[in-house]
């Protein structure tokens, strides 16, 4: 993978925390939308255990759960490199039973079709 200036390894804990403060703001004006789950690849979720800055111990994995924008922070591999150019993405969701939840109109039913004779 590329290094940028994109890359949390090369940011600060307070530019990670606006990153995530900037996804969750775009996420959550959406019409109908919670913000509750966020979900990052392996390297991203461990960086998440670093301290906020020099000045301020607090993970920012503590900060996150101090600020409650998420209900749940999971560690997925499967996000590392199905970004564009095999960068690694994120996803912040909502996970309400309401945007999660599909509903079936019918009772599935399974139809006996008639046995088809082949002739020569």
């Amino acid at each position: 993978m590329k290094e940028t200036d994109t890359e949390w390894a090369n940011k600060t804990g307070a530019q990670i925390i606006a990153d995530i403060r900037s996804l969750r703001a775009k996420v959550q004006k959406l019409p109908g939308h919670n913000v509750d789950t966020l979900v990052l690849p392996p390297d991203q979720y461990e960086m998440l255990e670093a301290p906020y800055n020099d000045h301020n111990t607090q993970t920012l994995m503590t900060y996150l759960n101090s600020q409650n924008w998420f209900n749940r922070i999971l560690r997925a591999p499967e996000l590392e490199g199905v970004g564009e150019s095999g960068y690694d993405s994120m996803l912040i969701l909502d996970f309400s039973r309401e945007n999660v939840e599909l509903l079936v109109p019918m009772d599935i039913e399974r139809v006996e079709l008639p046995s088809l004779e082949v002739c020569c």
